[in-house]
């Protein structure tokens, strides 16, 4: 079975496809309509066995066997959750581009707690968890990548200042920013 966002000018739906009898089943976003921006932006699997995604001012997941959506909103309106990544100790992270800050979730309990990010407005919008154990977050107005323990939680903020804009993050730890590829 292969799970992925399905985009017409928003990204309100999830499909499923199966390779066995090549049929799609698609999910609908609750609450999401083609005609606003509410819509999906980034999905990743999660250590509890379903699917994880941010959406606009939610956290959502899919459960792979069910198709059953439950969205969990984020305490901060208009937080603008982006990126979203499956940390070392269980629980999802995401970045919040537009409150400044970096959430986790937990797949237990869907408890949001939210860290501050030292530089302003930096608008954080990739993550990922590095090899080292840590979360690598993209500061896209500071030019610079971040980073976040989650043991325990300590966010460090000045680690990789970047001369252009970093557009995303890959394991182990690269990043692609306009016009290069780096390792770090």
């Amino acid at each position: 079975m292969v799970l992925m966002a399905t985009c017409g000018p928003y990204c309100i739906h999830i499909s499923e496809f199966s390779p066995k009898s090549d049929a799609i089943t698609t999910y609908s976003l609750p609450n999401s309509s083609a005609n606003t921006s509410d819509g999906l932006v980034d999905i990743t699997p999660g250590s509890d066995g379903n699917l994880w995604f941010t959406e606009q001012n939610k956290i959502g997941k899919i459960s792979p066997l069910t198709g059953q959506i439950t969205e969990y909103n984020i305490p901060i309106a208009n937080a603008g959750p982006k990126g979203i990544t499956n940390g070392p100790d269980g629980n999802l992270w995401f970045t919040e581009a537009n409150a400044n800050q970096i959430g986790k979730i937990s797949p237990l309990t869907g408890q949001i707690t939210e860290y501050n990010i030292p530089t302003n407005d930096s608008y954080p919008v990739r993550i990922t968890a590095g090899p080292d154990g840590d979360l690598w977050f993209t500061e896209q107005n500071g030019n610079q990548i971040g980073k976040i323990s989650s043991r325990p939680v300590r966010l460090q903020n000045t680690v990789y200042p970047l001369p252009a804009l970093v557009l995303l993050i890959l394991l182990p730890v690269w990043m692609a920013t306009f016009g290069s590829l780096k390792r770090m």
